[in-house]
């Protein structure tokens, strides 16, 4: 579920929360975001980023198939000696249909008049958990600055969740 909202301008006296702030008090009071670095939500639905194990060199390179291979059979001092990290790789990044147009929930906060999510550009991209006072270029040509949540697939919230929602975002904090 996808749920947008207005940002809150800076003024001499008030300020909008940080992302930060913002997650800790959705999280003490809702369900828990989607964290899942191989979720991103974007304009057309959920995006799943396939990752998979890298081994990168002592001076952060990426080592080949062929190099990942050897590595592969070596011990951990082996790869201590040679500098040698593991991590993960994104290696593809599919839309989910499943999760995509009217599968996926999207609320646009009331405070918001007269956008609806065909408003936003091809490509716009929501990521997952928490963003806040980001410009967003409409198809209409004009930039708006928006904050952002993103719950699980399959997250429902009722009327007085989204409102809390709503009050945590745009409500501004004092300097």
């Amino acid at each position: 579920m996808l749920c947008i909202f207005k940002a809150v301008p800076t003024t001499e006296t008030h300020r909008q929360k940080q992302a930060h702030q913002v997650q800790a008090e959705i999280e003490a009071a809702l369900p828990t975001l989607e964290h899942d670095p191989k979720i991103r939500h974007t304009i057309e639905g959920v995006n799943r980023i396939t990752q998979e194990s890298a081994y990168y060199n002592s001076s952060g390179a990426l080592l080949s198939a062929d190099d990942k291979a050897y590595v592969d059979k070596q011990d951990a001092e082996f790869k201590s000696i040679m500098g040698i990290t593991d991590g993960t790789l994104d290696t593809a990044d599919t839309l989910d249909l499943s999760a995509s147009g009217s599968n996926r929930k999207t609320y646009i906060s009331t405070s918001i008049e007269g956008i609806t999510i065909e408003s936003f550009i091809t490509g716009s991209s929501f990521g997952n958990g928490v963003t806040c006072n980001v410009a967003q270029k409409l198809k209409d040509g004009t930039k708006e600055r928006f904050s952002w949540c993103v719950f699980p697939q399959g997250t429902t919230l009722t009327d007085a969740q989204l409102e809390q929602l709503r009050v945590i975002f745009e409500t501004a904090v004092a300097m």
